[in-house]
């Protein structure tokens, strides 16, 4: 299968905003949101990093998604899942904790976040399974040890 490169994913969004652990399989998030009925979406989830894994996608541009701006309308209900803000330090405040989900991911060997043009390509590589050296410039979470399976494969 040839590995895919997704441009646009709203991971931590969906993470935070909906209360879902991502590093479970959907079938599993489907089975905990069974009678929520607070957003239309809960139990039609699309994806986790599980099945990420699963279709080959080792790298995705993962989003921070918050709004603000001299539009907002008042809300009768104000969500988690809400996009728009009040303010731009709330928006700001949101977006950061999105980031910090990422962070935290990547800490724990979910993801790596990547940072340059040879963080990439050792990645991309790793995943390929190409052998590449190792220098003093890769990213500390980098896969430098030998993996048989992808299922634990950190995504970047």
């Amino acid at each position: 299968m040839r590995p895919i490169f997704d441009s646009h994913l709203d991971l931590a969004w969906n993470a935070v905003s909906f209360n879902r652990d991502l590093t479970v399989s959907v079938e599993e998030i489907r089975r905990r949101e069974e009678g929520m009925n607070d957003e239309p979406g809960r139990g039609r989830n699309t994806l986790t990093l599980v099945e990420l894994r699963k279709a080959m996608v080792p790298v995705c541009v993962a989003t921070l998604i918050a709004r603000s701006g001299p539009q907002q309308k008042r809300k009768e209900v104000s969500k988690r899942s809400d996009l728009d803000f009040s303010a731009q330090s709330i928006a700001y405040a949101a977006a950061h904790a999105q980031l910090a989900y990422y962070r935290l991911l990547e800490e724990q060997g979910h993801v790596r976040m990547i940072r340059t043009k040879a963080e990439l390509k050792s990645h991309w590589n790793s995943w390929l399974g190409i052998e590449h050296p190792t220098s003093n410039t890769e990213h500390p979470t980098s896969n430098t040890e030998h993996r048989t399976s992808k299922e634990k494969a950190p995504l970047g």
